[in-house]
């Protein structure tokens, strides 16, 4: 029997909750690099919420999907979010401190291949369109015909990651972690999808635990079109967000009783009474009036949160007693909505971003987390987080504003 590192789907009943299903997961999903620079600045935030020794570092496993996989990884290995955060924000001579060439770069690999392609199929596409004329039926030829010809001349992908595979490589060994899932001081899963068999496989499992974890996290990230998929074993994969958003399954199949997911990718919510969204034609528009591209992102972000939200609903009623947090941006903000999954300009604008919304976001909601954390004997503060009085409320500060912000005050826990 094949070995398949996936999980079965059960018929729809309610499994009875295990006394041992104390642990408590960090589950990350994806969003390109906007994505990966919102959760470290979410998980920067997360960590000073954190007290009596526990950190993010300290999870008892994590799961990592697409660009979530490559901050899975850092924190598995044992590297704080603050390093990175820091890092990038002062601009610093680090690994954390990525550039575009240490993500991606474009996928000339397979140019010759697609050299070869093209001039295989160019004499049958040229005598058939010579045919036509000839015969006077020209204007019954069409362009997407002339596309569907040639369509597998094309590179399976845009660009490749192969710099993301040596950078993952170069940050988790020079940390002392090492490019091996079985040498992490917690486990990790890396979930990707085999192209040709359309079936999962989660890295870090038994059978597929072998894999570098650098290989891994770019399998995962192989978002179609844009990336070329990553060859592993013989098969080729792709992201592991296809068809699923989080994989909270992995975490709950491995004993997690606490899930904290950290989702990028929401909708706007753009009613204009309260939203203003930008244009190039003035502000506070309809979508509509952003272009197709964003009507599109639209409706990726739509679906994406109702899966999101029907695996949640799957998973308690599957698992009485468990319990699902999920950290993700305001969908009344503008800032992660106007980010394509390729910025990289704005990655200081969204990391202090994901910061500020998460840290009100756990100030918000500091008594349900407290409880919800304490089950599992977990303590939370908001002693770590300075904000300064504005008008309408208050703004949260930065970790690096903090000492440069004159009227900081420190946040006060409910009681």
């Amino acid at each position: 029997m094949e070995k398949v590192a996936s999980r079965k789907r059960g018929g729809g009943r309610r499994k009875p909750d295990p006394p041992e299903r104390r642990k408590v997961a960090l589950v990350l999903s994806g969003g390109g690099i906007p994505g990966w620079m919102y959760e470290i600045g979410a998980l920067t935030a997360l960590d000073e919420f954190f007290t009596d020794g526990f950190d993010v570092t300290r999870f008892d496993l994590y799961v990592g999907t697409s660009a979530g996989a490559a901050a899975a990884a850092i924190l598995a290995g044992g590297i704080p979010p603050r390093a990175v955060y820091d890092a990038i924000v002062e601009d610093a001579d680090s690994p954390y401190n990525f550039g575009r060439r240490d993500i991606y770069t474009f996928g000339t690999g397979e140019t010759w291949a697609m050299l070869k392609k093209i001039a295989a199929v160019a004499g049958p596409v040229v005598g058939q369109v010579a045919r036509r004329i000839l015969r006077r039926e020209a204007q019954g030829a069409s362009m997407l015909d002339l596309v569907y010809t040639i369509q597998e001349s094309l590179p399976s992908g845009l660009f490749t990651l192969a710099p993301l595979e040596r950078q993952m490589q170069r940050i988790l060994t020079e940390a002392g972690a090492g490019d091996d899932f079985r040498h992490l001081p917690r486990p990790l899963f890396v979930p990707a999808v085999d192209l040709d068999l359309g079936q999962y496989r989660i890295f870090g499992m038994p059978g597929y635990d072998h894999v570098p974890i650098s290989r891994a996290v770019a399998a995962s990230s192989a978002v179609p079109v844009l990336f070329q998929p990553v060859q592993i074993d013989g098969a080729d994969y792709i992201d592991g967000g296809t068809g699923r958003v989080a994989n909270m399954d992995v975490a709950v199949d491995h004993g997690a009783g606490l899930l904290i997911v950290v989702n990028p990718v929401v909708h706007l919510e753009n009613d204009r009474r309260t939203t203003c969204l930008p244009t190039c034609y003035g502000f506070c528009k309809g979508l509509k009036s952003k272009g197709m591209a964003f009507v599109a992102d639209q409706a990726l972000r739509i679906n994406t949160g109702m899966r999101l939200r029907i695996a949640k609903a799957q998973q308690e009623y599957l698992f009485p007693g468990l319990q699902i947090v999920i950290i993700e941006p305001d969908p009344h903000e503008t800032v992660m909505f106007t980010q394509n999954v390729m910025a990289h300009d704005s990655r200081k604008e969204i990391l202090r971003y994901g910061y500020r919304a998460t840290a009100q976001y756990l100030i918000d909601r500091f008594e349900e987390l407290e409880a919800a954390f304490g089950r599992f004997g977990i303590g939370v503060t908001l002693s770590a987080f300075r904000h300064r009085p504005r008008t309408g409320g208050f703004r949260v500060l930065g970790p690096n504003e903090r000492t440069r912000v004159p009227g900081a005050q420190p946040v006060t826990e409910p009681g």
